[in-house]
């Protein structure tokens, strides 16, 4: 459900580029680059005593020319991307020379032996001949016992900040890109509950002034700097979602390309090396005349874990519905027949949840309103006699019964009634689909210790992405394959 690669930042290195731009007649650009110098920004100390003081003429920063022409400029992005790049072999070459020296502590070197390991570990990772290490920048970090080029803070959302970036991107892709706010709190809420929220914690508490344990604005703004090559916060446009436009034979071959490695992984499915028809108990037939469905390498082993849902909306008032198959109906010669119906409008959306095998699993229904009142979970039927006195609503309850309740289910020897909930506009949210969810595994219809999930496969509506449904069914306890 995508990996990024995150360029470490290198601090301490700083880089002067001269260029100069000259035009010539033909139209072409020719670009000299001069003097560039590299050092830490904690300077060598003069009065460092170490046997390899004689080797700070070696520090000395060369110039050298290598003009080369560009012919309609560079690719869009690439500067940065090369710069990064640069900065990242400049740090590892840095870092591989201190190691070098550092494995030789204690014995006397000859003139020009560190010049000479950053020459080798220069040129091992691939540096310009116009870059050069200086001597000092070594010589500080062996001072200091250390291979890295900064004495600051690393923060503890480094290491999973790639997969962050992941996300964003993946749901950019998706054409439902989140806002800088939401981005913030999907920062928070992935941390949640883990270690590195405690890590972010007490990483504040020692270097921030900040009462908050959790991520601010200052992480926010240095996470965008940090990723800037990768990210960046730009205003929306709209597109058409037409649907006969991306309809087509490849893309839903890919789609289901998607379906099944997700179900692969989720090992509810195998994948064979040859493709085999099925008929439709799922036995291996030899003839297409005998096969249900196009062949296939996958296998579902597991149709009772992977559910399918989909939402419904309809409303009870009839006023606009149709003829039923155009049927007419017998009045007088001037007259229109006319036919009792309600006018009043109640949105409401109905979502059924069915397993592979075909069994329903649970229905749920969604009202239209700002909060639930009890009659519309019970349900009446007019047309049932009550049982009892009028205080008597248990014996009444039930199938068949005037109160007859929403359809309830039995799945895997489970009991799952209907499940009943409300919103202002009568259409799904983030926090319902997560309470349907709840609802399915308070019932216990999945036992989880085979080391199995269960595996949802649903449409992209956009409550699938907000940060309270991701949050559930990425939750070991409550663990949830879903496929959009």
């Amino acid at each position: 459900m995508f990996d990024s690669s995150n360029t470490n930042n290198v601090s301490n290195i700083t880089e002067e580029v001269t260029s100069s731009v000259t035009s010539s007649n033909s139209g072409t650009k020719s670009i000299s680059p001069s003097e560039r110098s590299v050092s830490d920004s904690d300077h060598s100390d003069h009065s460092d005593n170490t046997s390899d003081e004689s080797d700070t003429s070696d520090s000395e920063t060369t110039t050298q020319t290598d003009p080369f022409i560009i012919k309609g400029g560079r690719p869009k992005g690439s500067t940065v991307a090369r710069s990064l790049e640069l900065q990242k072999n400049i740090e590892a070459a840095t870092r591989e020379s201190v190691q070098k020296r550092m494995k030789q502590h204690g014995t006397r070197l000859q003139k020009g032996t560190i010049a000479a390991t950053i020459e080798e570990c220069s040129q091992k990772h691939n540096l310009p001949h116009s870059v050069k290490i200086k001597v000092g920048t070594v010589k500080q970090r062996l001072k200091r016992k250390s291979t890295k080029g900064t004495v600051g803070q690393c923060s503890p959302m480094e290491a999973i900040e790639p997969y962050i970036v992941s996300i964003i991107i993946q749901l950019a892709n998706m054409r439902i890109p989140i806002t800088v706010s939401q981005g913030l709190q999907l920062c928070n809420s992935i941390i949640s509950g883990t270690r590195f929220k405690d890590q972010v914690a007490e990483f504040k508490k020692k270097n921030c002034r900040s009462v908050t344990e959790e991520l601010g604005r200052g992480y926010w703004r240095g996470f965008l700097k940090r990723n800037k090559h990768l990210i960046a916060s730009k205003k929306a446009v709209k597109f058409d979602t037409k649907r006969a436009e991306w309809c087509t034979y490849l893309n839903m071959q890919e789609m289901y390309e998607e379906v099944y490695t997700a179900l692969v992984s989720a090992e509810l499915a195998v994948k064979h090396e040859t493709s085999y028809w099925r008929d439709v108990k799922g036995e291996i037939v030899e003839l297409e005349k005998d096969a249900f469905g196009c062949q296939s390498q996958y296998e579902l082993i597991h149709p009772d874990w992977l559910i399918f849902v989909d939402e419904v909306g309809s409303n009870t008032s009839q006023a606009k519905d149709g003829r039923v198959g155009g049927e007419l109906y017998l009045c007088n010669k001037n007259g229109q027949p006319q036919q009792r119906a309600a006018t009043k409008d109640a949105h409401f959306t109905v979502l059924g949840f069915t397993a592979a095998n075909g069994d329903p699993l649970m229905c749920a229904i969604i009202f239209a309103a700002k909060a639930m009142r009890d009659e519309w979970t019970l349900g009446f039927d007019p047309f049932v006699e009550w049982i009892g006195e009028e205080n008597d609503i248990e014996k009444n309850l039930g199938e068949g019964k005037v109160h007859p309740m929403g359809p309830a289910c039995n799945y895997n020897g489970k009991h799952v009634p209907c499940f009943c909930c409300c919103s202002e506009s009568g259409s799904i949210t983030a926090s319902l689909l997560v309470e349907m969810l709840k609802h399915i595994d308070d019932c216990k219809v999945f036992d989880r210790s085979f080391g199995l999930n269960p595996f949802l496969l649903l449409d992209g509506h956009g409550s699938r992405f907000e940060l309270e449904f991701l949050g559930y069914i990425n939750t070991k306890e409550t663990k949830w394959h879903c496929c959009m």
